[in-house]
């Protein structure tokens, strides 16, 4: 009765367009437009906040240097776990996107290294060593210290489990707020259910080519520069 509910809805989002609700039934998080989904896109989310204010000043990613992301946003859960399900990035960019990464990542060392590699939903995670301070005003916890996480493969035939990749090349990173703010008003993250004033982190989507690529790096530099930032001062 519920799904039959659901079904007759009026068609008011724009990722109708190319996807079949009803491939997602069984998933959690109906992809509909709801009330949760449009708070993790409203990118002001936390701007009256004291990190806000406290990081007003720190931007790694200019404004003018973000493009509207072309197309339609991708479907993704509303609730925890947080997956994308659509608009995945090829296995072949995949594999080039996480050794890019790596590369990116290594300037930084020791101050940031790998912290694992395929497990479960994560390929790869990079994490601030526990010797250098977090950004003032961030959360001081052990998962705020893995900034970055780049998602193995979904596949809807695993369903919710262990082995449940997170959308192939998607992110879970941690960015200055102003930076995260630009990025979900273009189109290219939301807000991870579970962020908060003091964890400002975001569901950055899968590159699709190579030019997307290139920014979903510049992302995560921008990512890096923000949780060493405090070390520098």
């Amino acid at each position: 009765q519920g799904l039959m509910a659901m079904a007759i809805l009026p068609p008011a989002a724009p990722w109708e367009l190319t996807l079949r609700p009803l491939d997602f039934a069984e998933h959690a998080g109906w992809p509909w437009v709801t009330d949760a989904k449009r708070e993790l896109r409203r990118a002001a989310r936390f701007d009256d906040t004291h990190l806000a204010r406290l990081c007003d000043s720190l931007r790694f990613l200019p404004r003018s240097s973000v493009d509207l992301r072309k197309g339609d946003r991708p479907v993704t859960h509303d609730t925890l776990p947080h997956y994308q399900l659509t608009q995945q990035a090829p296995q072949s960019l995949l594999r080039i996107f996480i050794a890019r990464a790596a590369d990116l990542m290594a300037v930084s060392l020791p101050k940031v290294h790998l912290a694992r590699h395929s497990k479960g939903a994560v390929t790869a995670c990079f994490r601030l060593d526990e010797v250098i301070r977090l950004p003032a005003g961030v959360k001081p916890s052990s998962c705020v210290r893995e900034f970055v996480q780049i998602h193995a493969e979904y596949q809807p035939q695993l369903g919710c489990s262990a082995r449940q990749g997170g959308g192939g090349g998607s992110v879970h990173v941690i960015l200055a707020p102003t930076d995260a703010r630009i990025l979900i008003e273009h189109g290219w993250a939301e807000w991870r259910p579970g962020a908060d004033e003091a964890h400002p982190l975001v569901l950055l989507y899968a590159p699709r080519d190579g030019a997307e690529l290139e920014f979903c790096l510049r992302v995560l530099d921008a990512s890096r520069q923000f949780m060493v930032s405090s070390d520098c001062v």
